[in-house]
């Protein structure tokens, strides 16, 4: 609900803004040949519709501050319940040898990132998702043709995050297993410090950074994509405010409203490209909830440290 008022209120935005410039602008009329100017409005008119724009910033501010809680609330939850459950699972599996740091990886390493990340992508993915379907909607109303231009940009958008999706699951699959090396070496460790664990670290830092050069040439080409698109629509929306068929005030919502979401519509894709972290980190957690019940959790022994040079 709090997303749902979230959307209608950045709907709303640009609306008193559109009366003001509806009232100051003079008024094309190229079927006739001259050119009309409304009435110059009244100080009272002007100071109402900029009280209206007032009131819908602190609407929005608030719904979304309510709307980020909300999923923050749902985000920790939800991972604090999986965790959980993991455990409780582990307690029952039948001959299950585990090596400890591994253990430790998941269930608080992988916890940790499906909720940051699941947090950020029901942000995201919700608010400005449903903004870009609103926002298709209003442009339905002002001029189905620029309409066309928008459902391009989004297609765009959101293939370019699931095929990127796939690609960055696939690194940080492999991210995820030499953290889990990683924690193991830690975990032996604590009783032999003449482990090197500089190697694991600087490899697994190696797979986060190129986890961010994927999703970051996605976010490149959606951007190029939606700005090409965007660029399309207004030079058709100049040709049909000259045409005598598109008002200077729609022409500016249509202009606001491009603005608005070009950045947001980038961010669903980033959010979509990010997606493939989250589902790496649910499959490692959730390879612990299968058990055969019974027997309590048997941790592997730690094995003999090595001591070459």
């Amino acid at each position: 609900m709090a997303t749902v008022g979230l959307v209608l209120v950045r709907l709303a935005i640009p609306w008193p803004m559109k009366g003001v410039v509806e009232a100051l602008l003079p008024i094309a009329d190229p079927t006739r040949g001259n050119t009309q100017t409304a009435a110059f409005p009244s100080d009272s008119q002007i100071a109402v519709l900029l009280t209206a724009y007032v009131l819908l910033a602190v609407a929005l501010g608030l719904a979304e501050m309510g709307q980020r809680v909300c999923m923050a609330k749902f985000a920790t939850h939800t991972v604090h319940d999986l965790r959980a459950a993991a455990m409780h699972s582990l307690r029952r599996r039948t001959g299950a040898r585990e090596e400890p740091g591994e253990l430790v990886a998941r269930l608080i390493g992988d916890a940790a990132r499906i909720k940051e990340s699941l947090k950020g992508i029901l942000v995201h993915a919700s608010q400005n998702g449903l903004l870009y379907v609103g926002v298709g909607v209003v442009f339905l109303f002002i001029s189905p043709a620029l309409s066309v231009f928008f459902l391009i940009g989004a297609l765009l958008a959101i293939g370019n995050g699931l095929v990127t999706s796939s690609r960055v699951a696939q690194v940080f699959h492999k991210q995820r297993k030499k953290e889990g090396t990683l924690a193991v070496a830690l975990y032996r460790g604590i009783e032999d410090r003449q482990i090197d664990i500089a190697r694991l670290d600087r490899s697994s830092a190696h797979k986060d950074v190129r986890v961010t050069k994927l999703i970051t040439r996605s976010s490149l080409v959606t951007h190029g994509a939606l700005a090409t698109a965007t660029a399309a629509a207004v030079w058709l929306g100049i040709r049909q405010f000259e045409a005598g068929r598109l008002s200077p005030g729609n022409l500016f919502l249509f202009v606001t409203y491009a603005l608005m979401v070009h950045n947001r519509a980038v961010q669903v894709g980033r959010q979509l490209a990010r997606s493939g972290k989250v589902l790496v980190c649910v499959r490692r957690i959730g390879a612990l909830l299968n058990n055969d019940g019974g027997a309590p959790l048997v941790m592997a022994p730690t094995p003999a440290v090595s001591r070459g040079p």
